[in-house]
């Protein structure tokens, strides 16, 4: 689903609910501004029960058609939007129909269909509506006629009666002078009433003044003195509540105080500008650290300046959702909430918000608490960090022989990296050390060794930087001193804490733990034994000896994958045939570092996320492919995936942006030569900078490593949309 649909559904549900009209039926408004109101809550198609059978249509003349006509483009602005076929209950035309019959007083359900546009949509409303009111006038017409029919048989005979008309005015007369009495006696009470209600009058109007003291004259009129003598009972009691009024004041000023000085709670109040308001609690001044917050803006007192302007907007958006009258339920806008924690200096603080509403609706203040929770940050911290050693230890348990293998590595590379910082360090020294920092980097998070990366990390944004700018003046040589050193220092701490672990050094110098079955170990003595047998060269089978599985050969890149892909929030399956394939040892620990970098790639930058795979037509689950086998002399290893591919085009593009290709040599390569551009110095098509994968200067290593140290050939094949693989061809 694009990320706009959300957002614009939730705009269309505001327009929709300004049609509303209190002297009008509103069950249709309510019915659309439910249907986009239950897309934005869920993000998914309505399902049929939410659909309405029937529309009943009521009072559609007492809707404001502006904002109907409104609400509906609105609505016509969301198709393509759902990513779903415009079948007839796609939320967007289960609003359109409830709106087209809220504007036209027509339900087009029998005709309606979702695929025709909503000019198509209101023609056939108004085809629809002219149709009913055209039987509605021949059914009027025909009753009309049937009326003036029966008319004319009713008629009476006239001459009937007259004989007792004398009798009849007679009593007439008298009744007339009855009601003449009557009315003047009316007429002498209701001058009498209208003095007394005019002194009634002005004994309201001076109560409406203030004026307390003056009693309503009491009179004999039965009705007028009984409002008299209630209303200045009314004035009696009114004068007493004045009496104990200021000391009524002063106790709940009392009360208040005392409530806002012993809650232990920050709450407090600010208006529209932010402006906090005088009322506060007591404990506020003890979280922020201050002897006064009335006055004070908000954004300050939580010490959020235009530095930080990103996230100063992202407040005054948030909250300007409740001042505005947009917000959404409680539990939506706690998942939008900027500041359900905010660490301010040493402090780790929760504020939640709440509109306080005026009698008409209107948001002016709101209600702001405040909750410190610094000790239980601190404790989950610290059962975090215990979390963190535990799965730590955990991976290097499990992964022993692998994790000897990488500390063993290390101390050699480390050892390298300090005879290059030692010496003038040039472009191929820079390269050089670039590379060994990403592969102890790539190798520590298979064993979430969180310091060493961190600091790799940090030392390969500053290798990067040198190699870009071409060269590391006197500086910069100062700070990968010191970068080299720091990381020397680091990888001693790991063994040191292995050797708590283990009983033991996980690695001594150069030193390399072999083991071996016994089947196996079988075959290598009888191979030596059938060489000197047949005379042939010892030495040359006794190398045998300094084999190793690819298994474990690649073991940091195996168990690399579940806990990255787990970061990365992707599902990928590892899959490793020729596992026992043995490898010379010499070849170990280059093949080694090369499988660490393209799994790494694949799982970073390769394989989709899970969402994008489906739309994609992809299953799931990502599939990364290792293949190690031996044919006569050589070796050949494959690492695939079936990812995105790589792009020739997007590849030459940003090839030809960063300078690394020129126009006149990328319009004569091929697809297969622009897609090797990723091997070029610099080459990234990716733009941000993780802890995962490298700088824009990581493939070109790659291949240097394959072709300088290996004697070995790197291949690859990739189709855009299906995957990349990679083949690794080298002599025996």
């Amino acid at each position: 689903m694009p990320v706009g649909s959300h957002k614009d559904a939730f705009l269309a549900h505001q327009k929709v609910k300004k049609t509303f009209n209190d002297q009008a039926n509103n069950d249709l408004p309510k019915s659309a501004a439910q249907i986009l109101l239950d897309f934005v809550k869920n993000q998914r198609q309505i399902v049929s029960e939410n659909v309405p059978e029937s529309i009943e249509i009521s009072d559609i003349e007492k809707y404001d058609r502006q904002k109907v006509e409104e609400a509906l483009h609105s609505v016509e602005n969301l198709c393509g939007k759902c990513n779903e076929s415009h079948d007839n209950n796609c939320f967007v035309n289960q609003a359109r129909r409830v709106l087209i019959a809220m504007l036209t007083g027509v339900d087009v359900k029998e005709k309606f269909d979702g695929a025709q546009s909503l000019e198509e949509l209101l023609k056939i409303a108004e085809d629809m509506k002219a149709q009913k009111e055209a039987e509605e006038k021949n059914r009027q017409s025909a009753a009309s006629d049937g009326a003036s029919a029966g008319g004319e048989k009713a008629g009476a005979p006239a001459g009937a009666g007259y004989e007792n008309i004398d009798k009849d005015f007679e009593k007439l007369g008298e009744g007339l002078a009855k009601l003449k009495k009557d009315y003047f006696e009316l007429k002498e009470k209701d001058i009498f009433r209208a003095t007394l209600i005019d002194e009634v009058v002005d004994t309201i109007k001076s109560v409406a003044g203030g004026d307390f003291k003056s009693p309503m004259p009491v009179h004999e009129d039965d009705q007028l003195g009984k409002i008299a003598a209630a209303f200045n009972t009314m004035l009696d009691t009114i004068n007493r509540m004045f009496i104990n009024l200021d000391s009524e004041v002063a106790k709940r000023s009392s009360e208040l105080k005392t409530l806002m000085g012993n809650i232990k709670i920050g709450v407090f109040t600010m208006n529209r500008d932010l402006r906090i308001n005088r009322e506060y609690s007591k404990e506020c001044l003890k979280i922020f650290e201050c002897e006064e917050i009335g006055g004070m803006n908000f954004l300050d007192l939580i010490q959020v300046y235009d530095r930080q302007a990103e996230k100063k907007e992202e407040i005054k958006r948030f909250i300007g959702l409740y001042f505005a009258g947009l917000a959404l339920d409680d539990d939506s806008m706690n998942t939008l909430n900027p500041l359900v924690e905010h660490k301010l200096k040493e402090k780790y603080l929760q504020f939640s918000f709440y509109p306080i509403k005026t009698g008409e609706g209107a948001v002016e203040n709101m209600l702001v608490q405040c909750l410190d929770l610094t000790a239980n940050k601190l404790l989950q911290m610290e059962i975090d960090a215990k979390d963190a050693e535990g799965r730590q230890i955990r991976k290097m348990v499990l992964n022993r022989e692998a994790f000897n293998d990488f500390i063993s590595e290390t101390v050699k590379m480390v050892r390298d990296a300090s005879k290059i910082a030692g010496n003038n360090i040039d472009s191929e020294a820079l390269a050089e050390l670039y590379r060994i920092a990403h592969t102890i980097k790539g190798g520590a998070g298979c064993f979430d060794l969180g310091e060493l990366i961190n600091h790799t990390s940090g030392f390969e944004d500053a290798l990067g930087r040198a190699i870009k700018s071409g060269a590391a003046g006197e500086e910069e040589r100062a700070s990968i001193a010191a970068g080299v050193k720091t990381m020397s220092a680091l990888v001693d701490k790991t063994i040191a804490y292995s050797e708590k672990i283990f009983g033991k050094s996980s690695a001594a110098g150069d030193e390399f733990e072999f083991s071996f079955k016994k089947s196996h170990l079988d075959e290598l003595i009888k191979k030596i034994k059938d060489a000197a047998a047949a005379g042939a060269n010892i030495g040359s089978a006794a190398e045998s000896f300094y084999e190793l599985p690819a298994g474990r050969v690649f073991a940091k890149s195996i168990a690399m994958v579940a806990p990255l892909a787990q970061r990365l929030s992707k599902e990928i399956r590892l899959e490793v045939t020729g596992s026992e394939t043995l490898i010379p040892f010499s070849m170990c620990s280059k093949l080694s570092e090369v499988m660490l970098h393209l799994v790494r790639n694949a799982i970073d930058h390769a394989i989709e996320p899970p969402e994008e795979r489906e739309e994609a037509g992809k299953p799931f689950e990502g599939t990364i492919k290792i293949n190690v086998k031996r044919n006569g002399g050589l070796i050949e290893i494959t690492a695939a995936d079936d990812g995105r591919g790589l792009d020739p085009v997007k590849i030459s593009e940003s090839a030809l942006k960063k300078g690394i290709v020129s126009e006149t040599e990328l319009a004569a390569m091929d697809d297969a030569q622009k897609t090797a551009l990723i091997f070029r110095p610099g080459f990234s098509t990716k733009s941000d900078v993780t802890n995962v994968s490298g700088r824009g200067v990581g493939m070109d290593i790659v291949k240097n490593a394959i072709e300088k140290n290996l004697k070995a050939s790197l291949k690859v094949d990739s189709v855009p949309g299906r995957g990349t693989s990679f083949t690794i061809k080298a002599a025996l």
